[in-house]
């Protein structure tokens, strides 16, 4: 078993009927809570980077942060990371609703003791990550990206290749239980990739792709975490995506 801290991020906090869950709340936001709470400068850490600003953050502050614990939970004022699969069905198939009330069902997935890592469970795209980024989101920022990082020498041609082929994709990757180093080993390969957006090929969107590099960096992250799987550095464990819904149904949120 080893020591874990409770991090939460998001632009709202964790339900106030459960923020004994939560040790340090990342936010973009002036909020108050029972708990900790760290304000991410946007200044500093763009919110065009989505929670990733927070991350980044947490990364820059890590050992501050983090203390002496060998286990890190990551999870969102509205979804996190479980053993079991409970709460009604979505559309989507890769995650579970429940209502706030449900949350003292799930206790155990807060505990401040782990005993190993756990991930969001894979889910494939037909015509691969490619395809589905394509028909959400512009292809060409993501081709940018992939170039901007390919000019820095920060990927390899044969990564990138194997990048833009991947089939898999964590959703919601950022969020999970993971050993200190394995979360470190992750920040700091995708911290770099900030610094797209001081680049000329940048182009900044409106509306739901205004966070596009926060998009790209969540299949980056990805990407990593399952290389990292393969190349047997952490285990596959998977847990179940729930998310903390107020109705049946979620909308999707230009802040996060």
């Amino acid at each position: 078993m080893g020591a874990t801290v409770n991090i939460c991020i998001g632009h709202k906090p964790f339900p106030a009927s459960h923020a004994g869950h939560v040790d340090i709340f990342l936010t973009r936001h002036q909020v108050q809570g029972q708990y900790r709470v760290n304000f991410v400068d946007e200044a500093i850490y763009s919110g065009m980077l989505g929670e990733y600003a927070q991350l980044f953050w947490l990364n820059d502050h890590f050992d501050t942060v983090v203390g002496d614990a060998s286990f890190v939970r990551i999870f969102h004022y509205r979804r996190f990371v479980s053993r079991d699969r409970i709460g009604w069905d979505a559309d989507a198939g890769y995650y579970t609703r429940i209502p706030v009330a449900e949350l003292v069902q799930f206790a155990d997935d807060f505990t401040r003791d782990s005993d190993a890592e756990l991930f969001m469970r894979p889910i494939q795209f037909p015509g691969g990550m490619l395809s589905q980024f394509a028909a959400e989101h512009p292809l060409e920022d993501l081709l940018a990206v992939v170039s901007f990082l390919l000019k820095r020498e920060l990927m390899t041609p044969a990564v990138a290749a194997a990048f833009l082929r991947e089939e898999h994709l964590l959703p919601a990757c950022n969020v999970g239980v993971f050993q200190r180093q394995t979360l470190q080993h992750i920040l700091n390969q995708l911290r770099p990739v900030a610094d797209f957006l001081q680049s000329p090929d940048y182009v900044a969107r409106d509306g739901y792709n205004q966070r596009i590099l926060a998009f790209i960096l969540e299949r980056l992250n990805s990407f990593i975490l399952l290389e990292m799987m393969r190349n047997g550095q952490v285990p596959q464990n998977f847990g179940n995506h729930i998310l903390i819904a107020e109705g049946p149904e979620h909308t999707i949120t230009i802040d996060v």
